[in-house]
This record gives C-alpha cells, structure tokens and sequence, in this order.
C-alpha cells in the first residue's frame, strides 16, 4: 500500500503545525503544572472544528477524511499537546451516539463535545470485571423516569476531570451476563458519586475508583436499548482509534537513545558493548515503522468506508508490546542511572553520566506495564486476531 500523502493532506499538516507552535509557547506550557489536559486549549480546537474533523456534516463534521483524523492526532502526539481528556468523547463516544442515540440525546450532547465544553471518561473497569468486562457487577434499577444507580468502577483515565462517564451497568441480573448490561452517560458530578485518585508505578494518579452510592440518572442518559448495553460498546470498540499516538511517542523514545548512543560513542569511542546496543535500537526502529503502518492501515480502511476490527487489535497490541522492548533496551543501555530523575540529588553532580534523558526512559519503563493491560490485555488481542483475522476456532 502507498501511504503517501496528498497535497491537502501535507497542507493540514504544516496548519496544525503552525497552530500548535503558536498555542503551546513555553508560557501555557508551563501553566499546565504538569497535566496533560487544558479545556481552554481544548475549546480552541472546538472553535477550529477539529474535534469533529471526520464527522458526517450533519452532526457538525468538517467533511475531513479519516486519513486527515490521523494526521491531527499525530501531530497532537509529537507536540504532547494537552488534549488527552476530550480524544475518546470526540473520535469514539460521539460515534456511538450518533449510531445508537436519540434525536434528543444528539442534540443534547454532539454540540458540546464538538466545541469542547463536554469530556468523557470511560467507567468500564470493576474490581471484579476487567478482560471479562462482561462481569460487571455495578446495578442500575429503574425508578419512573430515572435509573439508581450502585457499585463501583475501577482504573478510570480521567474521571477526575471530566463531566461525564460512560457507564456499563446490570440492568437484568437474571439475564446472560452479556445481555443484561445497559450503557449510560452518568454526569459525574451526581450526588452519590466519589471519585478517588489511584496512583499508578510512577506515582502519578492518572486513573481513579469511582464510587456510586444511590446515583440518580435521568432515563434520558441510556444510550441505546435497555440490556443491550454490551453491544453497543462493542461497537465503540470498532471507533478506536488508530494508536498513531503511542506510535509517535514510541519513535520519539527510540529517538532518544540514538541521540544518546551518537553521544556515547563520542565519548567513550566504539565497543563490542556499543556495537550490540546499535543493533538493538536498529530492531527498534524498524518496529517502529511497522507499528506505524498498522495505524495507516486502519485511516486507510476507514477512508474506504471500512470497519476496522481485528485490524485495530494487531495495532493495539504490536505497539503497546514495542513500547515495553523500547523500556526494556534502554534501561540496558542507561543502567542503573535510567532511574534517576532530573529532581534527584545525584542529577545536580558534574559529569554526564548523571540522570541520563531525565529519566524519560525510566518513566516509560514503569508506565509501560498498563498497555498491555488497559483496553484489552494482550491476550485478549491475540484471540481477537486469531479468532476474526485467521478464522481459528475457540480454544477450550
């Protein structure tokens, strides 16, 4: 396949570009404390019509292709903007809803996710139900025109951010654990609601517990049928997006160690000891290209009018899985120094052996871990492709 892009493609790339370098000056960068979310940069990408780049037009789209969704998104990525808490409410929930939503539901909530006013954080995870989210244990009960609501969420990017969540809940708990779960949007600053930060390896709380004591949702906030909950996520699956973001940052990782190992062989000269790392990040990088195509390869199939299914697995998994052997080679290469951060003491002595890459491959060893786990485990993955890409029967 060529994935050489046209003229207007390289045209909105270098705009998105150009706007980035204007928004993201060290100034605003050095307002987010460290957050990897801004609403006032998000609501500047509401105003431009880039959350709702490939949206049909009659929800308010800009009539971009699929292939042009990709390029935002991997510029997004290479200049680490602050949009990571509005992505899935544009490129998956907005989807869902306009397959599976009412004629008031999307006139209620299309509007305010494309101009950046509405986030969605996934409530899918339970204690209990993880890789077999099908276990889901969190009640709804209907009561008149609201559905209470009961349980608890585990491992929810973002919840402590954002407005709403899109909940998986029982709503027949004598049915086929696939077919008694509804799917509701639950605004998340209900009463009955506890929100409590969980940090992950690296002591950064990027996801959170929610609690749900009582919670009442208006019936107006069941997205799709009663007890068809399961499928319409399942669906949303298929809204995935390409990955073209951790690919980006994986590149940008194996682009580091060659800058350290240019470094290296400066300054200590050539050794049977460099000569094996060099052919490590070699296997790397090639990698890296094929991780990029995977993600081409899904933009491509939905400018076809595809679904990408099993196709999205392959990219999913091959990434996550390179971003733990980039962890793995460069805390080889770094050694016990790949630990140290740029606030530890021994980062302040002279010498440049000290807090090498300011401790971004010691970071990605520790954050790594969760890919391979969050939004399916890679076994998971693997029987998806087995399953729907080469047709092989379940195993017992």
């Amino acid at each position: 396949m060529n994935f050489r892009f046209g003229q207007e493609e390289q045209a909105f790339r270098q705009e998105v570009r150009q706007f980035l370098e204007q928004e993201l000056s060290p100034l605003f960068r050095e307002s987010l404390d460290g957050r990897e979310w801004s609403k006032e940069f998000t609501m500047k990408m509401g105003a431009k019509g880039w959350l709702s780049l490939a949206w049909p037009k009659e929800y308010g789209g800009q009539e971009y292709s699929h292939m042009e969704q990709l390029i935002f998104n991997e510029e997004m990525a290479r200049y680490h903007a602050p949009l990571e808490w509005h992505r899935r409410a544009s490129q998956q929930h907005g989807a869902a809803i306009m397959l599976y939503g009412t004629e008031e539901q999307k006139k209620k909530f299309l509007p305010a996710i494309a101009s950046g006013e509405m986030s969605i954080a996934n409530c899918m995870s339970e204690p209990q139900a993880g890789s077999d989210l099908a276990n889901v244990q969190t009640r709804a009960e209907h009561d008149g025109d609201d559905y209470i609501l009961n349980g608890q969420k585990m491992w929810t990017s973002g919840a402590h951010f954002s407005d709403y969540g899109w909940l998986l809940a029982r709503t027949d708990p004598d049915a086929p654990k696939h077919r008694g779960l509804s799917l509701f949007l639950v605004d998340l600053h209900s009463p009955g609601i506890e929100i409590r930060p969980t940090k992950d390896l690296r002591g950064v709380a990027s996801t959170n517990q929610v609690f749900l004591d009582n919670v009442k949702v208006p019936t107006l906030y069941l997205i799709g049928p009663e007890n068809r909950g399961w499928y319409v996520n399942a669906t949303l699956m298929d809204f995935e997006r390409s990955g073209i973001e951790t690919v980006v940052q994986n590149e940008q990782h194996i682009e580091a160690l060659i800058e350290f190992l240019r470094e290296y062989r400066k300054r200590e000269g050539p050794s049977d000891r460099l000569s094996l790392w060099r052919h490590k990040v070699a296997q790397l990088w090639i990698d890296s290209h094929v991780s990029r195509l995977f993600s081409y390869q899904i933009a491509w199939m939905q400018c076809q009018g595809l679904v990408p299914n099993y196709e999205t697995s392959m990219a999913k998994l091959f990434k996550t899985e390179l971003a733990q052997r980039i962890a793995r080679v460069g805390m080889e290469i770094l050694g016990y120094y790949g630990q140290l951060g740029p606030d530890s003491k021994w980062s302040r002595l002279p010498g440049p052996k000290w807090a090498q890459l300011q401790n971004e491959i010691g970071q990605l060893y520790l954050s790594s871990l969760s890919g391979t786990i969050a939004q399916g485990t890679s076994e998971i993955h693997r029987n998806i492709i087995a399953q729907r890409g080469l047709g092989l029967p379940r195993g017992d």
